[in-house]
């Protein structure tokens, strides 16, 4: 896979549409991404690793981070990437999920992440996971694999190199995916605590049921039959012979229960005889204690009907009275009608006065309504006489201020003028100074090459011959050749290079010159503007001139308009008043012959009313309550008195009546009781109470003994079958444990005595031994037969881990040591060739999968002259065939050495800018 054209938008640092046609870099060899430090070298694996996965180089950079905060709003973030495969063409275009503002009215709206792959016969794949799909299946890699084959990054090479076993057991893990090894290590040794925790589980609950088993006598048994199968089984028998002894113990107990039973049950029955013999003798006495107060009772009740009997007469009053005012009642509806139409007139005499004191009401604020409109009409009979004049003074003020305000602006770009003028000046005068420095260096190249060409000359002159330029024959300081001559390819460039800048200084020339007279111009119109406008102005204050001018003329347009509005609104109220006061005078007069007619009507009303009350008092006069409805209630109290004392009577009466009926029917349960106890046998309870509750203790304490033997045999035989069953079980159980134990000790490196090393580690040694093998060959070129890496075959001790430690091999003195102990040069070019033969072996074991790009990010710093020139020679091997090896790095030697490069700068305004030089 080769990256032909790369297109950035709005990505990282790239504020803008940044193309970058990879194909200028040619196929093979070495190119250089250089810039200043942040500028973005990095963010160009990132934007074809984005493109081609979704995800970006690093673990750092999230896709939902990739917006660039320099971009326009209408500047979309996206990235499309051209690559050659298999001598096909694909395009793939990417944009991450990021916000931006609705193209459709306010607020920010989130744009989806999406993604398209063109094949070369133009079929189209979309979706991200789609798209990621077909990627992968195209190049045979995934996104992880490609970031460890096509890029060595800033570190990682010395992260790999000094790692101890543990940590470069991570890296392998996620570079060979060997997770499934350790996922096996890590059940195996799951699965083994999981079966000593369950051993532990079982001897536990074991020996809780033999804590709850009831064996007096055995407690040594019980203690030992814990820790030892055999006597477990021992106990299991003791416990059975246990059980069977107390259910004879039971059993017998039972019939003596049943025995007990047979006896307390006739006791029971005879002293239920001798409780209802006490019944009835109490029940006796209680007739009896009712029977005597009852008649009691009676004497006081009939006392009480006797009293009664005596007060019917006055009951009889009572419904006399009733009688005669309830023929009376008729007469009450006259009074009742005379009182309505009295009432009547004198409402219709109250409404009469509160209207004529609502029209006098009405005709007073009439005339003051008339009174005060004509003092105002008169306040303001002069109205509208300066609003013509206001109206002139209020236009001539904003001409002035519209024409003020012009020459403001003028002034402002004046000064933009003046300010751009300034700054073209600059730019001229470092153009002219750049000029003058590139043609003294073109002279001063001419010069060397001039000379050097002499040089040549005299290389060819022979003692006697004479000189091609001067033709003389003796040569006694004949010129010498430099070292650092320039070429005259080296002499062109420098001439087109001050041609240019003297160009550039001309150009930045007449653009100042320019500027310059449009400056002059525009001051001189200012000049006489201002003139007109102001009588005398220094140039230099116009700017304040027209602020204090504009705030002046902007306070009178401000007055000139209170003063308008306030005579117009005087003209208004004048209007309203010239068709108010006629409307007013005319509702005046109305509200007079109004008030007129009522006092006609009131006097006509209050004779009425005298003739009324006069019929009143007569028909008043003839009853004796004053209402119909006092009438009625003096009724219905005398009625309520008649009818309380016929309830009292009749109380008594039927008092009297059922205290006969009671009296009898206790003197009869009284003979009958008393007949009962007659024919009754005598009974001694105390004596059959107490044998009564003997049998009942004696039977409680044989039930007390049954139940304990119960629960007790209950007890043993259901821990007996939890024994049981557990002692199967702990045998099944431990076996398993037995042989899962050797296997997790052997897959985690703990057997006892030998090396530490893991199932997972071992393989991992494979995959590191071909790395080692591939980083070597690189190795030996690049510290000159030096240096060789070697796995550590033995570990340090058999405590720790090991498998995975790395060696070096110095062949200079014979020596193996750790690689610790290299310098920060030669570590830098061990990681180097350890990373790449590590690429190597990703990409052998994907399936042979070829990478036509490579990157390799920083690291170069460390490295002297001659380490860099090897280090350089290593990677242009590996661009041998059509690879193409691009070095991340702002080595200064390195922009020297390489021709092909992406140079990545910053601009001032924000954002970086990346473009692809090739000397030629």
């Amino acid at each position: 896979m080769r990256p032909t054209k790369l297109t950035i938008s709005a990505f990282g640092p790239y504020a803008g549409r940044q193309v970058l046609d990879l194909d200028k870099l040619g196929t093979k060899g070495i190119y250089l991404v250089t810039g200043d430090t942040g500028a973005g070298k990095t963010t160009i694996f990132d934007a074809i690793t984005f493109a081609l996965y979704g995800e970006t180089s690093g673990d750092t950079r999230r896709s939902d981070m990739l917006r660039s905060k320099y971009a326009a709003d209408d500047v979309p973030t996206e990235v499309e990437l051209i690559f050659a495969y298999g001598g096909k063409e694909y395009t793939v275009r990417r944009n991450p999920e990021y916000q931006r503002p609705s193209k459709r009215g306010g607020g920010i709206v989130t744009q989806k992440a999406d993604a398209q792959l063109t094949y070369p016969d133009g079929n189209i794949v979309t979706k991200t996971k789609d798209v990621t799909a077909a990627v992968e299946s195209i190049l045979g890699v995934n996104r992880n694999q490609f970031t460890q084959i096509a890029m060595i990054a800033q570190g990682e090479f010395l992260k790999l190199l000094l790692a101890p076993t543990e940590d470069r057991k991570k890296i392998f893990r996620k570079i060979f995916k060997t997770e499934l090894f350790q996922e096996l290590q890590d059940r195996l040794k799951s699965e083994s605590g999981k079966l000593s925790q369950r051993l532990e589980e079982i001897k536990n609950s074991i020996g809780q049921y033999i804590d709850g088993l009831e064996i007096e006598g055995n407690e040594e048994l019980l203690k030992n039959a814990k820790e030892s199968d055999i006597l477990l089984a021992d106990l299991i028998g003791k416990v059975d012979d246990v059980i069977a002894s107390d259910q004879a113990e039971q059993d017998k107990i039972e019939g003596d229960i049943a025995k007990i039973e047979k006896r307390l049950t006739q006791v029971n029955v005879d002293l239920g005889k001798a409780e209802e013999v006490e019944r009835i003798k109490a029940a006796l006495q209680e007739a009896s204690s009712a029977l005597g107060e009852k008649k009691e009772r009676l004497q006081l009740l009939l006392a009480e009907y006797e009293a009664e009997q005596k007060r019917e007469p006055e009951q009889s009053a009572l419904r006399q009275q009733i009688a005669l005012a309830e023929n009376e009642l008729p007469r009450y509806n006259e009074l009742d009608q005379v009182r309505k139409e009295l009432d009547a007139r004198r409402d219709a005499l109250k409404a009469a006065l509160d209207q004529r004191e609502e029209q006098k009401n009405l005709q007073d604020k009439c005339a003051l309504l008339l009174n005060d409109a004509k003092e105002k009409m008169e306040a303001i009979k002069d109205a509208g006489r300066e609003e013509a004049v206001l109206e002139g003074r209020l236009q001539q003020a904003e001409s002035r201020l519209h024409a003020v305000e012009a020459l403001g602006g003028a002034l402002k770009e004046w000064e933009s003028l003046s300010k751009r003028w300034e700054e073209e000046q600059q730019k001229y005068l470092a153009a002219a100074a750049k000029a003058e420095k590139l043609q003294q260096k073109y002279q001063q190249m001419n010069r060397a090459f001039l000379d050097e060409q002499a040089g040549i000359l005299a290389l060819a002159l022979d003692a006697g011959m004479p000189c091609p330029v001067c033709g003389a024959t003796e040569h006694p300081s004949p010129a010498e050749k430099t070292a650092d001559a320039p070429s005259e390819s080296d002499l062109e460039k420098a001439k087109k290079k001050s041609e240019t800048a003297q160009t550039d200084a001309a150009s930045c020339s007449a653009e100042a010159s320019t500027l310059g007279g449009k400056v002059t111009a525009k001051e001189e119109e200012l000049k006489k503007k201002g003139a007109e406008l102001f009588d005398e102005v220094v140039f230099a204050e116009l700017g304040m001139k027209i602020a204090g001018e504009v705030k002046e003329i902007k306070s009178q347009i401000g007055d000139l308009k209170e003063l308008l509005r306030l005579e117009q609104e005087k003209l208004q109220q004048k209007a309203r008043l010239e068709a108010q006061i006629p409307k007013l005078e005319t509702e005046l007069q109305k509200r007079q012959e109004t008030l007129a007619s009522l006092d006609q009507q009131s006097a006509a009303l209050e004779g009425e009313n005298k003739e009324s009350e006069k019929t009143l008092a007569s028909v008043a006069g003839r009853l004796k309550y004053e209402s119909k409805a006092q009438a009625e209630r003096q009724i219905k109290k005398l009625q309520s008195e008649a009818d309380a004392m016929q309830k009292t009577l009749e109380k008594a009466r039927d008092g009297c009546t059922a205290c006969k009926e009671e009296v009898s029917t206790l003197q009869g349960r009284v003979e009958s009781l008393s007949g009962q106890l007659k024919a009754a046998p005598e009974y001694d309870v105390g004596v059959m109470r107490r044998r009564q509750a003997e049998l009942t203790e004696e039977k409680k304490a044989l039930s007390e003994s049954f139940t304990a033997i119960s629960a007790r045999i209950g007890s043993n035989r259901a821990a007996l079958e939890k024994i049981r069953s557990q002692a199967e079980h702990l045998a099944e159980i431990s076996e398993k444990w037995g042989w899962v134990k050797v296997l997790s000790n052997t897959a985690n490196g703990n057997l006892g005595g030998k090396e530490k090393i893991m199932l997972e580690t071992y393989v991992q040694m494979r995959y590191f031994d071909l790395v080692i093998q591939r980083a070597n060959r690189r190795l030996m070129v690049m510290s000159d037969g030096q240096y060789e890496l070697k796995r550590r075959n033995e570990a340090e001790n058999n405590r720790s881990q090991s498998g995975l430690e790395l060696d070096v091999i110095d062949h200079y003195n014979g020596s193996q040591r750790s690689v610790r102990t290299l310098s920060g040069g030669e570590s830098f070019k061990a990681s180097l060739c350890l990373a790449l033969g590590l690429s190597d072996e990703i990409q052998s074991s994907a399936g042979g999968i070829r990478l036509d790009t490579m990157f390799v990010d920083e690291g170069f710093g460390s490295l002297d002259d001659e380490s860099l020139q090897q280090a350089i020679k290593v990677l242009s091997g590996l661009s041998e065939g059509n690879k193409l090896v691009g070095i991340i790095s702002h080595v200064g030697e390195l922009k020297e050495r390489i021709e092909k490069q992406i140079v990545v700068t910053k601009d001032r305004a924000g954002g970086s800018r990346a473009e692809i030089r090739v000397e030629a």
